[in-house]
């Protein structure tokens, strides 16, 4: 039952033994995948959407064909003869028997039908006759279509200082092909160091300064999409002074998206934690890090934090 989160903006629903699923009420929804279900209870209709995929799912006849490879079918067909013969009817297709005899099947609906049955005369035949609906889906097949492939991966900061024995997670963001302007929450992102002598990370992000030296910390998406961050552990901690934005336009088309870049000095401060935020989320989103998606018409201002440095900018989006 999906009604009780009115604010779902992505639904991924495959490969599991679903019979029925109403999202009339989730007008947030912008994302959705149901593909390899028993769905035979359909109701798609929502303005919002602007992705989605439902590949093989078994529908009864009538059920309107909104996502594609979606459907069901029927056939009939009778067959007589005289003499010897045989024929077979699958899809919209006609079978011919090979004596006097003939035989004809028929089916509606987006998937095909096989059928057989006999027919009488002064001798044997047989033709279409009994029509066979879509078998289920194999719930163990991998559907390729719903794993959404990561396209980029982001971090405010790709150059980190820290100070020796502290630690330090940065704001990470994959997206994907599937999604509109927003980090893709299901990524699964593996971790790694260069040199875990100079600096470690745990799955979850969090990297450890151990001793000074230089290390690189590689992000990767099971596609192999990949990001590096370069840590350099020095033994002394270095205040930020100053923050503030490189270029940055004041006027963004909708569907629009720009990269935060960020101005610090020192260069070398250390143990920075960069946080964004939108006046108006509706007009303009900005996530972790640091990408802007312009959404409709309107103005927001977009605020850059960094413990108690703080910055900026008005931007409008027409």
């Amino acid at each position: 039952d999906t009604s009780k989160n009115t604010s779902l903006q992505r639904l991924y629903c495959s490969n599991n033994l679903l019979q029925s699923i109403d999202i009339s009420k989730n007008t947030s929804l912008s994302t959705f995948v149901c593909s390899n279900n028993w769905i035979n209870s359909w109701n798609p209709s929502l303005s919002t959407l602007t992705s989605k995929y439902g590949a093989n799912n078994i529908l009864p006849q009538g059920t309107p064909d909104t996502y594609p490879d979606i459907g069901g079918g029927s056939g009939s067909g009778d067959g007589n003869g005289d003499g010897n013969g045989t024929g077979n009817g699958t899809g919209d297709g006609t079978g011919n028997g090979n004596g006097t005899g003939n035989g004809n099947g028929t089916s509606n609906g987006n998937n095909a039908g096989n059928g057989n049955g006999t027919g009488t005369g002064n001798g044997n035949g047989t033709g279409g006759g009994n029509n066979q609906t879509a078998t289920p889906p194999d719930t163990d097949t991998d559907d390729e279509a719903t794993e959404p492939s990561i396209t980029d991966i982001r971090t405010p900061l790709k150059t980190l200082y820290m100070k020796k024995g502290t630690s330090l997670t940065p704001p990470v963001c994959a997206y994907s092909d599937d999604e509109e302007g927003e980090a893709d929450p299901d990524a699964e992102l593996s971790y790694k160091s260069s040199n875990t002598n100079i600096a470690t990370v745990d799955e979850s992000g969090k990297i450890k300064a151990r001793s000074a030296g230089t290390a690189t910390i590689s992000v990767t998406a099971e596609n192999n999409k990949s990001l590096k961050i370069k840590v350099n552990v020095v033994s002394k901690a270095k205040a930020l002074k100053k923050l503030s934005l490189a270029k940055l336009p004041k006027k963004l088309n909708v569907g629009q998206t720009k990269f935060i870049k960020l101005k610090l000095t020192p260069s070398t401060a250390t143990n920075l934690k960069v946080s964004f935020k939108s006046s108006n989320p509706r007009v303009i989103r900005v996530d972790k890090a640091g990408r802007l998606t312009a959404i409709k018409k309107g103005q927001a201002e977009i605020i850059i934090k960094i413990g108690k440095k703080k910055c900026t900018a008005a931007i409008a989006v027409g």
